[in-house]
């Protein structure tokens, strides 16, 4: 609506016409998760953290034990400005095990809250790419 009063406005929706009246539904935008940004997110204390946590919460396959494989797998998700791990997706796999994958993408998804990325001061959705590695001892 017109108005001699400036008021801010909600940046992140849009007004979706539904007739001709001038009403419509309010949208959220959809931001796609950017790559690289300002503040990169991360895992709570850290690289190192992470991989202790990767350590301590994988359980080996038991297949892959038998059959002696090992290997390292690449998997990329998007950190939402929430801090939430979504869009869990497999880059590369360890070669002959999709066990491993699996179990790789189990402990993804079950990562706490993740201190979100920011660009120009705001929590923005990050694609991360992470290494998993299975190797026996």
């Amino acid at each position: 609506n017109v108005s001699t009063v400036t008021q801010e406005g909600d940046g992140d929706a849009v007004v979706v016409p539904s007739d001709n009246k001038g009403d419509g539904v309010i949208e959220e935008k959809v931001i796609e998760p950017f790559l690289i940004v300002e503040e990169m997110p991360e895992f709570p204390g850290g690289a190192g953290e992470m991989m202790k946590y990767f350590a301590k919460n994988t359980q080996y396959p038991q297949m892959a034990k038998e059959a002696g494989l090992s290997g390292k797998c690449f998997y990329s998700f998007v950190v939402a400005p929430s801090g939430e791990i979504t869009e869990v997706k497999l880059s590369k796999g360890v070669p002959g095990c999709g066990e491993c994958d699996r179990e790789a993408a189990r402990v993804i998804r079950s990562m706490p809250k993740w201190k979100p990325g920011k660009q120009t001061g705001r929590a923005v959705p990050v694609r991360v790419t992470v290494p998993f590695n299975f190797t026996l001892r």
